[in-house]
């Protein structure tokens, strides 16, 4: 694992542990969403049935990025085509809410 990682897994028996490590908040947006949803996919592809979402950090989240928003105003535009998402915001609570680990 690299050590810019924004999310490290590692296997204790067949649970898989994600630890976020985003500096300085763990602030969600797309950077922090496809770190985690690529590390599920590597925990479902390990075969854990089951998944520890945690924090390295002081606090678990300091919530959303809001520099984001910042971001789009200087565009003058509601394009999210230059941040690498995975998923949107909605698609990755649901992403969240359909993993089912069998």
């Amino acid at each position: 694992m690299s050590d810019d990682a924004l999310v490290t897994r590692e296997q204790r028996g067949n649970i898989s542990v994600l630890t976020m490590v985003y500096r300085p908040y763990n602030l969600l947006g797309p950077k922090l969403i496809n770190a985690i949803v690529e590390q599920i996919e590597e925990a479902k592809k390990a075969g854990s049935p089951a998944i520890v979402l945690r924090s390295g950090l002081r606090h678990f989240s300091a919530g959303a990025d809001l520099d984001i928003f910042d971001k789009r105003v200087e565009q003058g535009t509601g394009d999210t085509g230059g941040e690498n998402r995975r998923l949107s915001g909605v698609e990755f609570l649901r992403f969240m809410n359909c993993c089912r680990f069998r």
